[in-house]
């Protein structure tokens, strides 16, 4: 049960850091249109290491 519990909640977060991911790039996108590849880049690397502290914590 509590197993359960750790992966609704760490599916939830996922869910909550991509809409965040999401909007962000949809307000700054338009703003920062000279470097799209970079931005990217950045929200990649920001998202998986996120996950990988929330997988870590919650294994």
């Amino acid at each position: 049960m509590k197993k359960d519990l750790k992966i609704r909640l760490l599916i939830f977060l996922a869910v909550m850091l991509s809409f965040t991911a999401t909007i962000i790039i949809g307000v700054y996108y338009p703003l920062i249109v000279k470097k799209p590849v970079f931005l990217a880049l950045v929200f990649g690397v920001i998202f998986s290491f996120f996950f990988y502290i929330f997988l870590f914590f919650f294994n």
